[in-house]
């Protein structure tokens, strides 16, 4: 009888935590599979200049995903004006400690030709002083980039990333994914983005003598 008790009670204790969403294998970023609609844990952004617009989603690839259903999906589009431009991102906020060694990596896919002219992807990696990420480090931010759509083959996966050491006043992060549109009057861009990791190696211990 005891035994059954203490068994109900561990469930009872770790209920919580299974409930919560886990981070991907091996990841310090949640939901980097978008297999989870809506995007709890990724900032949604968009705009546009003189017309643009843009929008950003999770939508089923059925098996064009890289790995399971599901895809973030940026598109973005200039207006009639040939001046026009437009941009959407999706971004995530982590905490971490200053030295510690930064890896991202995200694979992209076109899943149709576009009529863009000048359209691009960045990884951006910032910092911040504080933890809420109100404090920049602006003088330390690093981009993989600018990718142009053009050189991803069409219907395939190309792999996109970025290493960095945190800087010593770094108490948080932002990894954003950006597409950019520009340079032509109606030009539409969709972006497919799957599988976005980052790896985190901590800082190296001082050995004290």
């Amino acid at each position: 009888m005891h035994r059954i008790c203490h068994l109900i009670l561990f469930a009872a204790c770790i209920a919580p935590a299974l409930a919560e969403p886990a981070r991907d294998p091996e990841s310090a970023l949640r939901e980097g599979a978008f297999e989870n609609a809506p995007l709890e844990y990724w900032l949604v952004s968009h705009g546009g200049d003189n017309g643009g617009g843009s929008s950003a989603d999770i939508i089923a690839a059925g098996g064009a995903a890289r790995s399971g259903k599901m895809v973030a999906q940026l598109e973005a589009e200039t207006g009639t004006n040939s001046r026009s431009s437009a941009w959407a991102s999706i971004s995530q906020q982590i905490n971490c400690a200053p030295r510690a060694q930064m890896n991202i990596e995200a694979w992209l896919r076109v899943p149709r030709p576009s009529s863009a002219t000048n359209a691009l992807v960045r990884l951006r990696l910032e910092y911040f002083e504080d933890e809420k990420c109100e404090v920049p480090i602006c003088r330390h931010m690093r981009m993989a980039g600018d990718l142009a759509l053009a050189d991803i083959p069409a219907g395939s996966w190309k792999k996109i990333a970025l290493a960095d050491t945190v800087p010593q006043e770094g108490r948080a992060a932002r990894i954003s994914i950006i597409l950019c549109v520009s340079g032509g009057a109606g030009a539409r861009q969709i972006l497919w983005v799957d599988d976005v990791a980052l790896t985190v190696i901590p800082p190296p211990v001082r050995q004290k003598h």
